[in-house]
């Protein structure tokens, strides 16, 4: 396994965590615990939830090209698992540490 093809796996399994963390955070509960001192905009929250769906995507298409289809797949499934896992943890203990995936500028 050479260089490129771990930083492609590495970048698909950070993809999957950032992507649950934007779906995470379209969500007006999740965003009150992360930013409670502005309120979530319709707008942000359609923006949120399409860079969530993107980063996804970008994670299968990152296990696709690194790997054959079958151990792609088996790969993005435990990608999402574990991603899920991750934010869901993430928003138990520390929900304030997702802010650095918000822009400064909030609607």
């Amino acid at each position: 396994m050479n260089e490129l093809h771990r930083l492609i796996i590495a970048a698909s399994g950070f993809a999957s965590i950032i992507g649950f963390a934007w779906i995470a955070l379209a969500m007006r509960a999740h965003w009150q615990r992360v930013k409670p001192s502005s309120p979530l905009s319709p707008v942000r929250q359609r923006r949120l939830r399409l860079q969530g769906a993107l980063s996804l995507a970008l994670s299968l298409a990152l296990c696709l090209s690194a790997e054959e289809t079958g151990m792609a797949i088996l790969l993005w499934a435990m990608y999402l698992s574990l991603g899920a896992i991750i934010v869901a943890l993430a928003l138990a203990w520390h929900p304030r540490g997702l802010r650095f995936l918000l822009p400064a500028d909030t609607d």
